[in-house]
């Protein structure tokens, strides 16, 4: 996505319009009067083992990444108000950038909110994004730490990669979880698919990092990633390995890009083979006799069922958006749902645990929950990335490449993925956002702050 708008240079109207005198002034000036900071060894030690910390803890008791995530706000709230001069940083005010493209659109949705508890949690929790991003960004714009950091987080991946194999092969992974009832691979995970997620999105940062040295090694661990992601049996998963290996072609040979998609391929039938989930999912997609939705029209109802109920999520989401322009409020889509249904869809008594709480699209739950102002803020912030992609330099651009990637599949508007302000996803999403702003930012340096106060 973000190299789709690099091509398409969508800047170019607003550059006519001033709209970027002011954007240029706030996040490229730097400020005249920031020092030289010289952080403690032990505060980039901590903020690195945080940063990790939101992906490795994901499957282990203890709340997942929640411990790691409010203890970073409270550690970056006592960095920011430490050392507020940080807040004028090129980096700090990039990240602010970003930050209020997410958080106004979830204030304003509280106007029309169905849930205002549900939508205030959702607030809070943004808010405290902000110091969070301001410690990581400490970690991740220091070089060595960053590569400790990555490191880290391929080194996990690789782990619960080994672990579905494992799973896979024998019933039950190393931990002793077996697979799903219905036969899908989910690692240490019991009882979610969320390893499959975080296995297809994640997998640009493997091949980036290991390719430079190994470049056969990282279309080995990348596709790994990927095969092992699609034994979850999610459809969603060969649309997330397509983009993955899509968005890694750029850097490669004509040879390598030809043996890419080769073995996508193979993989897929492999999937086909293997999967018993994934052959009913094939099943469900060429059906034609299928269930007649009442008051809806055939091409509806065949393509519902196909596509597992999905149309009429996005039906239901684009009636809340079209009725309330600020949204039924940030996650309160599942109180919503009856009410913009179709009647007589029996989800709506589903049990407990059950329920639609989401609408399956990145897109169709941010204009449900967040409306015009949801959808335009996600708009706003892949255009600035965007610019600050193009502006970087071909170090900073391969630096901020799997970072980019990462997004551009979770933001792809026909891929299923989990809403943004899940607690499980949205610390790690943050550091892939956190990540980005750093890289493309050129702010490697152990003395975070000295070269903007040198310009």
């Amino acid at each position: 996505m973000i190299q789709f708008f690099y091509l398409c240079q969508p800047e170019s109207f607003l550059e006519t319009s001033g709209f970027w005198n002011v954007t240029n002034k706030y996040f490229s000036h730097p400020s005249a009067n920031v020092p030289s900071i010289r952080w403690p060894g032990w505060l980039s030690c901590f903020a690195a083992l945080l940063a990790v910390a939101v992906l490795f803890w994901q499957p282990l008791p203890g709340g997942g990444p929640r411990p790691a995530f409010w203890l970073s706000a409270a550690v970056g709230l006592a960095v920011g108000l430490a050392y507020r001069h940080l807040w004028y940083t090129v980096v700090v005010r990039r990240l602010v950038g970003v930050w209020l493209c997410l958080w106004v659109p979830v204030m304003l949705s509280m106007l029309s909110s169905v849930d205002r508890l549900g939508t205030l949690k959702v607030a809070a929790v943004l808010a405290f994004a902000l110091p969070v991003g301001l410690l990581w960004l400490r970690a991740l714009g220091d070089l060595p730490w960053r590569g400790r950091i990555e490191w880290a987080l391929i080194a996990t991946l690789v782990l619960w990669a080994v672990d579905g194999l494992v799973q896979w092969t024998f019933g039950t992974d190393v931990l002793g979880v077996p697979l799903a009832s219905d036969g899908r691979v989910t690692g240490p995970f019991d009882g979610n698919l969320r390893m499959a997620t975080f296995l297809a999105m994640l997998s640009p940062l493997a091949f980036y990092r290991i390719a430079p040295g190994y470049p056969a090694l990282a279309v080995f661990t990348g596709f790994a990633f990927l095969f092992v992601s699609l034994l979850s049996g999610l459809r969603t998963q060969i649309l997330m390995g397509l983009l993955a290996v899509l968005c890694v072609l750029p850097s490669l040979t004509w040879r390598w890009r030809a043996f890419l998609g080769a073995t996508f391929l193979a993989l897929a039938a492999l999937l086909a083979t293997f999967s018993p989930v994934a052959a009913d999912r094939a099943a469900r997609t060429v059906a034609v006799d299928v269930p007649a939705i009442p008051g809806k029209p055939a091409w509806f109802s065949t393509w519902d069922y196909r596509l597992s109920n999905r149309l009429s999520n996005w039906a239901a989401a684009t009636k809340m958006g079209l009725h309330n322009p600020t949204g039924v409020g940030a996650s309160a889509f599942r109180e919503a749902y009856p009410t913009y249904t179709y009647p007589g869809d029996l989800r709506i008594h589903a049990p407990e645990g059950t329920e639609i709480n989401h609408a399956h699209n990145v897109w169709f739950a941010l204009f449900a929950e967040e409306g015009w102002p949801g959808v335009f803020g996600l708009m706003l912030a892949i255009v600035l990335a965007a610019r600050w992609f193009k502006a970087a330099g071909t170090a900073a651009r391969w630096a901020a490449a799997p970072y980019a990637a990462s997004l551009a599949i979770y933001v792809f508007p026909f891929a299923l993925n989990p809403p943004t302000y899940l607690f499980w996803f949205f610390p790690v999403l943050w550091l892939l956002v956190c990540g980005f702003v750093a890289t493309a930012s050129d702010t490697n340096t152990t003395t975070w702050g000295a070269e903007e106060a040198s310009s």
